[in-house]
């Protein structure tokens, strides 16, 4: 039906947002010096940005195995305990 069809558009482009929004956030920096030549800056913050998207890519892709999927479980439980909530 068209509501499943919007449902499934929906999702997909969720799924497409959140892609570019990781993407764009894990770039370099983009810096224009004075003598009009561009410098691109890694910062910790887009290195993080990185690491976490790549987290989110192998927590969300389900063709690894068992052993693949509790690495990737283990090194998110990591990279969460250093947030202190």
């Amino acid at each position: 039906t068209i509501d499943r069809l919007k449902i499934t558009a929906s999702e997909e482009n969720r799924k497409v947002a959140v892609q570019k929004k990781m993407l764009n956030m894990s770039q370099p920096k983009r810096w224009q010096r004075r003598n009009e030549d561009v410098v691109a800056v890694q910062t910790p913050f887009t290195t993080r940005a990185g690491e976490l998207r790549d987290l989110y890519n192998a927590v969300t892709d389900y063709t690894h195995s068992v052993d693949a999927r509790l690495d990737v479980l283990l090194n998110v439980k990591w990279t969460v305990k250093e947030f202190d909530c």
